[in-house]
């Protein structure tokens, strides 16, 4: 009975998985547009400014879906240990990958560097003197904020492990999510498991 409530709670938490993943590539491919330039850039940024109440409520449902990854995340540790409460003598992996074996890990690091990615460019506490500027056309400059931090080599290292630590996540997250799901079988196995580091 336990295995059954504990299954189809995982289950539950498919959805928010695959939302979560679709709002990191629909983020990434949002800010691939400062290479159009700083008018492109910052119109993009008024635009998705300007959605007001639509804006709020996917913050709150990112917000309320990063708890459920991590309270997901938590129960499956937990799960583990429970199952084998003694570690292994020795323990040699047959396969498995150092993106599998870092996803608690990377966990952690990519909460705290969210946090800090929302002082950065949401709340305006990283750089503050930048982040009231205002463009030609009355826009927010957001433009010059990213710009100008990332001439700082703490802020560009600290984003470079932040992007790292999410690719290694989904690298394996997303080819899990598969497996869980059931699809990972026969002549599907290996395409599923191309599926995680490719959307990484």
């Amino acid at each position: 009975a336990t295995t059954e409530i504990y299954t189809l709670s995982l289950h539950d938490a498919l959805p928010i998985c695959a939302a979560m993943v679709g709002f990191a590539v629909q983020h990434m491919l949002g800010h691939l547009i400062i290479f159009q330039g700083r008018e492109a850039y910052n119109e993009y940024a008024a635009f998705m400014q300007g959605l007001g109440g639509i804006k709020w409520g996917a913050r709150l449902g990112l917000l309320g879906m990063i708890g459920a990854h991590i309270a997901a995340a938590v129960a499956l540790t937990n799960r583990n240990q429970r199952a084998r409460p003694e570690g292994y003598v020795k323990l040699k992996a047959q396969r498995t990958s150092l993106a599998a074996k870092s996803m608690w890990y990377a966990g952690v690091a990519i909460f705290f560097l969210l946090a800090y990615h929302l002082a950065h460019f949401t709340l305006g506490l990283v750089d503050a003197e930048q982040f009231d500027w205002v463009d030609a056309a009355g826009h927010h400059d957001i433009y010059s904020h990213f710009v100008l931090g990332f001439q700082d080599p703490r802020i560009l290292l600290m984003y470079l492990a932040f992007v790292t630590f999410v690719c290694m996540h989904l690298s394996h997250g997303v080819s899990s999510m598969f497996k869980t799901m059931g699809l990972s079988r026969g002549r599907f196995t290996k395409p599923i498991d191309m599926v995680g580091p490719a959307i990484a």
